[in-house]
């Protein structure tokens, strides 16, 4: 579940160098967050890029809306997209700068969300639950989110994606069951909807966040090297502890910011 990955689908040492905490809910959800912090911040939203040019002495970066020339770029989409070609580059990126978007390729990580009339779990808010069993396909529970009879199961990995496969309506009742099976079949009587989020079938990310394949850890570091210091990146994948998380994302686009500014 932290990884996205099975065991033997991730490195070890990715794994390790990783920093460990403890996380926290925003009661109004997490896009609420994020728009509230970024309320100010001028954005062209459904603008699709579709090309990188760097021949020249700055950039030409090519989208739906036109072009936008600039003397550098900070390129913060997801290695899903860029691994899967959606954005030229021309010329080519160095063999190794390309390598690294698979290497350190997305992951599968999806949540069931669940949502009950009341609490039927009696255990307060943001309760773990977790059923031990001798399979990968294991849901972990956090229960009764910020007191909301909202919860979530985590899935991935392999299982992760049999679920994106068999459907959304597939994957819910699949959550919905599990809880039955731990907390006896009265809890159906509360169900209100669900959800769940199929991130490897969303073309802005093409995945859930990156991992390193077993063996190539070095990869993180050639992914966020620039390129002729004029094509930078930046994103969860690119930070040296944060990577999987939302923290990362933010200290890793907001660091290439600050140097880039400072020069």
């Amino acid at each position: 579940w932290e990884m996205a990955a099975d065991l033997d689908g991730f490195s070890s040492l990715d794994w390790w160098n990783m920093e460990d905490g403890e996380n926290y809910f925003c009661g109004e959800g997490f896009g609420t967050l994020v728009s509230h912090y970024g309320r100010n911040v001028a954005v062209s939203l459904n603008t699709t890029v579709t090309g990188i040019d760097w021949d020249g002495s700055g950039v030409v970066v090519r989208t739906s809306r036109g072009d936008v020339h600039a003397k550098r770029v900070i390129v913060t989409v997801s290695t899903g997209v860029l691994a899967s070609g959606s954005i030229r580059f021309s010329p080519t990126l160095p063999p190794e700068k390309e390598e690294s978007f698979h290497a350190v390729g997305m992951g599968t990580y999806n949540h069931i969300a669940l949502q009950f009339g009341r609490d039927v779990f009696g255990l307060g808010p943001d309760h773990y639950l977790a059923r031990q069993i001798d399979s990968e396909e294991a849901i972990g529970w956090i229960l009764n989110l910020r007191g909301t009879t909202l919860c979530f199961g985590y899935t991935g990995g392999r299982y992760g994606k049999a679920l994106e496969k068999a459907g959304r309506s597939a994957a819910i009742e699949e959550g919905l069951s599990e809880l039955v099976n731990m907390l006896g079949s009265e809890i159906r009587k509360e169900f209100v909807k669900g959800f769940f989020t199929t991130w490897g079938q969303y073309p802005n990310t093409l995945g859930s966040y990156a991992v390193a394949l077993p063996g190539k850890y070095h990869y993180r570091f050639i992914l966020r090297e620039p390129v002729a210091e004029r094509i930078y990146f930046a994103g969860e994948a690119c930070h040296p502890s944060l990577a999987a998380t939302v923290a990362g994302a933010f200290l890793s686009g907001r660091d290439v910011a600050q140097l880039l500014t400072s020069r």
